[in-house]
């Protein structure tokens, strides 16, 4: 293998994670319109909190909040999508 076919291959697994992670934080905030916080979850949504919540703890840390709004979710998303943004851009200048 060459080091193209490594830096490609790795690139493209990043680009999907990253693009997982963002639907998982879409889906994780469009579950607090239907769940209350006081029910059960289940194993699909306990799995969502789990892999989303570094990723909006970090983004809790920023101002996030305008009046009854809270936008974590959304900085959340901007975080990974730009970091996982600049992480290929790196690595495509490896190649």
């Amino acid at each position: 293998m060459t080091k193209f076919l490594i830096i490609s291959y790795l690139i493209t697994t990043l680009e999907v994670l990253r693009n997982l992670l963002l639907l998982a934080i879409l889906f994780r905030s469009l579950s607090s319109f239907f769940v209350t916080p006081y029910s059960q979850k289940g194993w699909f949504l306990q799995f969502l909190f789990d892999v989303t919540d570094p990723v909006i703890k970090m983004a809790k840390l920023l101002p996030h909040q305008f009046g009854m709004m809270d936008f974590s979710a959304f900085i959340a998303m901007i975080m990974v999508d730009f970091g996982g943004r600049l992480i290929i851009i790196l690595l495509a200048k490896l190649a």
